[in-house]
């Protein structure tokens, strides 16, 4: 079935006090690690920040306690070294004031299948299939090199070492390389017919497709509702023509999702993609923007109404594990 994922997340500060996260900041501080390190281009900052939300917000039955802030950061550090950017990694450990390896319990001890799974689970933000095939891969590892105890920061370590390895196989040896980071590069969308929403004057400001990179391979599309709110010509007749536009979006939206995905997966060889993400921008603004304005009692009507809209078009088009998240803006 679709899943609708929430806009926030509660952790817990080092004094054990619960409070939503603030992911702008965590946005904020990504893109200064990478400027300190030379890196001015923003698409592997959006990458890693969209990748860390999507683990945070998507609803998680096996996860019963929240996260601890310090856990995230170091997930964070992880990604970044995992994508082949130690020297970012160091310098957002710096920036978010976290030791290289977060935990102050790290001592030697033996290890099992269920130890191993925590801490990739801890470091690595992937779905249940990746990370039970990296599991086999790091114990497969310890067992080579005939360990009886190890720490779990040489978990952590050997489980981001190993899915860079995995990820980058056959190809140059650093992924810092644009050409072995991304399935879909940043603005390399192909320029066929089924991607033509992209470029097409009427859904202008409408539609972004994000970078694809080959560690963590999902098609991404957000859609921004308010450039509708335009092309509704008679405001007096706003109310009536907006459910028409919203279908004729959702379905260009789920078609330019669906070919999206079929580009990574062609991409992506053999190797296993993940369920496709639609992101909506500024319905609340665009219902708004309606004119004259709606009694409160309709506006609530009319926002479940467009939503439910937009999750049968798309997933009619992309199938029903689609992971979906309506929120009102977006700095990504």
């Amino acid at each position: 079935m679709i899943k609708l994922s929430s806009s926030h997340t509660m952790v817990l500060d080092r004094e054990g006090s619960l409070h939503s996260l603030d992911l702008e900041a965590v946005h904020r501080t990504l893109y200064r690690s990478f400027r300190c390190c030379g890196i001015r281009e923003p698409w592997i900052a959006d990458h890693i920040a969209m990748v860390v939300e999507e683990q945070l917000t998507t609803p998680n039955t096996s996860r019963a306690k929240p996260w601890r802030e310090d856990d995230v950061h170091a997930m964070i550090a992880a990604l970044l070294r995992a994508s082949g950017y130690d020297d970012v990694g160091h310098a957002y450990c710096g920036e978010a004031d976290l030791a290289d390896e977060a935990g102050s319990e790290d001592e030697f001890s033996s290890w099992d299948r269920e130890r191993v799974r925590r801490e990739i689970r801890r470091a690595l933000p992937l779905p249940h299939v990746p990370c039970e095939t990296l599991v086999d891969k790091v114990l497969e590892a310890l067992a080579a090199l005939a360990l009886p105890a190890v720490t779990n920061s040489f978990l952590r370590q050997l489980a981001v070492h190993l899915l860079r390895r995995e990820s980058t196989a056959g190809k140059s040896a650093s992924t810092s390389d644009p050409a072995d980071f991304w399935l879909a590069a940043p603005g390399q969308w192909p320029a066929t017919a089924e991607f033509e929403p992209l470029r097409a004057p009427a859904w202008r400001g409408m539609f972004h497709l994000y970078p694809v990179s080959r560690i963590f391979p999902r098609a991404r599309l957000r859609v921004d509702l308010l450039p509708l709110a335009a092309q509704l010509v008679e405001p007096r007749l706003a109310e009536l023509a907006l459910l028409p536009e919203v279908h004729r979006a959702a379905a260009a939206a789920g078609r330019l999702l669906a070919a999206a995905q079929r580009h990574v997966d062609q991409r992506n060889g053999e190797g296993q993609t993940l369920e496709p993400r639609l992101i909506v921008l500024h319905l609340d603004a665009l219902i708004e923007s309606l004119q004259p304005p709606l009694p409160p009692r309709r506006v609530g009507r009319l926002r479940e109404e467009v939503r439910q809209i937009i999750v049968s078009r798309v997933a009619a088009c992309t199938g029903p594990r689609t992971l979906i998240t309506f929120r009102p803006a977006s700095s990504t």
